[in-house]
């Protein structure tokens, strides 16, 4: 009877504590690593600024969560360290602390066991520490197994996810281009080695092996995520063209010549929105070239096409309202009634208001 009432108690002392979200100790690191040495375990360090928006996003909404609390505080001696403190230099260079928040996995005697950046919900961030507490998967091990020059190529790889998830740019270059000679094209559009293109951008060696192997890498790792990852890059040098047109910005002949070879890529791959896409180059293109009906034909196409590119417009006529080309502003005004009957009540004021002042300008 005494002997179930004091199990009972146990199971109920441990709920209460483990399920109150992380137990986060007002410990120096030097106390954490003592205490972790005395009950076998590892210390768990928050590195965070006031300044982060994901670093309040974990404290917030994570580490209260009484799943993470049952997981880490049976494992980790855990602390928090404010890195926007001036005495955390000098932390922050021996543990090559670059980007926020970072969470370290330290053994009792300082050393690295694991390292993560980078928030999450709480179900990933507790996939990715388990993760990376497997031996083999861990950054501590792997940094000690490249060091001694005993890896092959499974290990480099291992190595290199694990460096992506420090974010330890400078060394995962590094290893990469020891591991990708090693890599045959087979291995290369496997799903294990995503991770080796997934953050690159166009004009990088990686992206044009993603375009030419995009059947296989969607077969591999899927179509939506080949897509995405696709639509962002060509999305992210629309807006930069857009952006320097908005300033005035002239372009040189090769800039020309780029986005001939990107209309001559989507025209031949499948990729979602491909079309939409193709508008936009197409704008860009008779941008560059300064053809007039050009611009217009595309302008109206984007209206009357439903890709989607009517989002564009407002953009499109800023850029024409910097230009002040006579002949594109009378062609956008023949354009209006088609223009507004696709904007949405509050970019319609918008517009109407530029193509009102492309009015006033042709009186002039």
């Amino acid at each position: 009877m005494v002997k179930g009432i004091l199990v009972w108690v146990l199971v109920v002392f441990q709920v209460s504590v483990f399920g109150q979200g992380i137990n986060f100790e007002k410990l120096t690191l030097e106390e954490a690593l003592i205490k972790a040495k005395t009950e076998n375990k590892y210390v768990f360090v928050d590195c965070y600024t006031t300044w982060c928006g994901p670093c309040k996003r974990m404290t917030e909404f994570v580490f209260p969560s009484e799943k993470a609390g049952c997981y880490f505080n049976p494992k980790f001696v855990c602390i928090k360290l404010d890195m926007g403190k001036d005495d955390r230099r000098k932390f922050g260079e021996q543990y090559k602390i670059v980007a926020y928040p970072t969470f370290l996995i330290l053994n009792s005697d300082g050393t690295v066991y694991h390292k993560i950046v980078g928030g999450s919900d709480i179900d990933e961030f507790i996939e990715k520490v388990e993760y990376g507490m497997e031996k083999k998967h861990s950054l501590g091990y792997l940094e000690r197994r490249y060091e001694g020059g005993k890896m092959n190529k499974e290990e480099l790889r291992e190595y290199a996810f694990a460096l992506r998830i420090a974010n330890e740019k400078e060394q995962f270059e590094k290893v990469v281009k020891e591991l990708i000679p090693l890599l045959s094209s087979k291995e290369r559009v496997k799903m294990e080695y995503w991770f080796l293109l997934k953050d690159k951008e166009y004009g990088d060696e990686e992206v044009d092996f993603v375009i030419t192997n995009i059947k296989a890498l969607k077969r591999n790792v899927g179509d939506q995520i080949v897509d995405e990852f696709l639509y962002r890059n060509y999305n992210r040098m629309v807006q930069k063209y857009m952006i320097r047109f908005q300033n005035g910005a002239l372009i040189d002949k090769e800039n020309r010549k780029l986005i001939r070879i990107v209309l001559r890529e989507l025209e031949n791959i499948n990729v979602k929105d491909k079309m939409q896409l193709i508008e936009q180059f197409q704008f860009i293109d008779a941008f560059l070239r300064e053809d007039v009906q050009g611009i217009l034909k595309v302008m109206e196409q984007m209206v009357v096409s439903g890709q989607g590119n009517q989002k564009m417009i407002p953009r499109i006529l800023s850029v024409v309202e910097r230009r002040d080309d006579r002949g594109l502003m009378l062609g956008i005004i023949t354009l209006k009634d088609k223009i507004m009957s696709v904007l949405p009540e509050k970019e319609q004021k918008m517009c109407e208001r530029m193509i009102a002042d492309f009015n006033r300008r042709m009186m002039e």
